[in-house]
This record gives structure tokens, sequence and C-alpha cells, in this order.
């Protein structure tokens, strides 16, 4: 039959097990590398940008030969493998910064979101693609985690980062360290050819696409912190000129303002309260 496919290999689009993800990185069509760590925490002020883009600084993550070399160890599952955290994309400064180390790591507040760059930087050729998953412990601390496909072909040039997303929707604090992983990589083989190439997939362009949607939310988040500080400006204005003016406008009309009793105790109640939420939402605006 003219236009026909091809018979699909009945091992494609079955996930990979460890032996398997070996065997993909031994051919090459799956590379996963991470930086040398020798090199980390040397960068100036912790802050230069993706300073290890040369490639000769990386070692191999995963060894083909030698299933008993895992760097970092422990990250082959039988049917995944494990990312961990090593940088954060600073809103306030614009830059991406190493998470500290240590067990305290990068504090990230209820309602705030942040962009993580893992410590892997992985390359597919056109026969792997792979689905990004959370892990189920961090959606138990009320994180939520971006997920999705990684194309084929990703980082086939260069093995580039799988970045994500965090939010903490949780009323507690979350620690991101650099020695728990926050997600996994689940391998597949593609049934067939690729005919349908993706665009705009190059490493330079997820960064400036990352670096560009941060911008606009830190714009977004800086209007909104000064329209709330202007909203509570005003309204200290208002219940303070009414705590200062009405007890002398009031016995003008022969009113008794009882400013010892109800009037004076219930301003300043209104006011104690403001003044506790405004405390608490500038805390947590980290501007």
């Amino acid at each position: 039959m003219a236009g026909a496919y091809p018979p699909i290999d009945p091992f494609s689009g079955a996930v990979l097990v460890d032996k398997a993800i070996r065997q993909a990185v031994g051919s090459g069509d799956i590379r996963i590398v991470v930086p040398d760590p020798n090199r980390l925490g040397r960068e100036p002020n912790q802050e230069t940008r993706f300073p290890f883009d040369d490639l000769a600084h990386y070692i191999p993550a995963l060894h083909p030969v030698d299933p008993a070399k895992d760097d970092p160890s422990g990250c082959l599952e039988s049917t995944g493998y494990k990312l961990y955290p090593l940088r954060y994309y600073d809103r306030g400064s614009g830059k991406w910064k190493l998470i500290p180390q240590g067990k305290v790591g990068l504090l990230l507040q209820p309602g705030n979101e942040v962009v993580i760059e893992p410590q892997q930087y992985v390359g597919f050729s056109h026969k792997y693609c792979a689905l990004h998953f959370a892990r189920f412990s961090g959606q138990l601390s009320g994180s939520i985690i971006a997920t999705g496909l990684i194309q084929p072909e990703w980082g086939a040039a260069r093995e580039a980062p799988i970045f994500t997303s965090i939010r903490n929707i949780g009323r507690t604090p979350i620690h991101i360290t650099r020695h728990e992983s926050l997600s996994r990589l689940v391998f597949f083989r593609v049934s067939d050819e690729i005919t349908n190439r993706g665009h705009g997939t190059t490493l330079e362009f997820i960064r400036d696409r990352i670096e560009e949607d941060q911008a606009k939310l830190r714009a977004r988040e800086v209007r909104a912190v000064w329209s709330r500080r202007l909203a509570y400006g005003a309204g200290f204005v208002v219940l303070g000129s009414a705590l200062y003016w009405l007890p002398l406008v009031l016995p003008l009309a022969g009113v008794n303002p009882g400013i010892n009793q109800y009037f004076g105790n219930g301003i300043v109640a209104v006011l104690a309260f403001l003044a506790a939420q405004f405390i608490n939402a500038e805390r947590r605006s980290d501007l």
C-alpha cells in the first residue's frame, strides 16, 4: 500500500528501564552530564550567568559500562532518572544564583514561585524523548512543580538543562536543597521517524523566554505591592483623620463622641489589624 507506515517496533514507546537507559547512554542517543563538582561555588559572587556552558568542565552522569558509577549517586532508578536542583532565578536581581549548600538551602515562602535549573544537563537523539514528573514527596509538602514532555532532539547539539518552576501552595516554607531531588525523567523510545520537528527549542531560546517572563512577573509583583501599600496608606490616613477630627466635630452637633469608650478603641483595633495585615503582606512580598 503506497504511503503506508513501516511496522512499529514493539519496543518503541515503552518506558526505558535502568539497563535500557544505560544502553542508550552508551550509544549516545541519551546524554546526561553534570558540572564538575570541583568548580561548584567558585563563580564570582555565585551569580555568574551559566558559568558551565563550556562542556569541558562537565563530567558524564551515567557510565554505561560500569553500573556502579552514577554521578550524582542514586539518580538512576528502575524506570527513571532523578534531577537535583543547582541554581534558581532571582527575580529581584535578575540573575541566576547557586542554591546555598546545607540543609536550609533556598527557602520558598508560601504563595511564592521560583524557576530552578537542575544539576544535570541532558541531550536526546531523534530516537528518544522523556516525560518530566514531579516527585510525590514534594507534592505532599505543598509544592507544585511544572511537568511536561521533553521533545526528541532536545539538547542534540549541546546538552541542556530541564528548567522547571516550583510554587509553594502550602502554609509553611519549603526548603529546596541540592541534595534532595525535586523531579524525575522517564525515558521513551519514539515509535517512528520524526517528520514535524519542534521550533524554538534551543537552550538560548528557553533561557531568554524564562528571563523575559520572570521580568514581566517581577514588574507585575512590584505594581501589586505598591498598589497594596497605597491602599493601606490611604486606610491609615482615613482612620487616623477620623480618630483626630471626629472627637472635635461631633460635639458641635451635640453628640458625645465617647472617645474613651467605644470610638477610640474601635479605631485603634482597626488600625492594629491593618498594620498586622500590612506587615504580613510585606514579609511575603520579598521586596
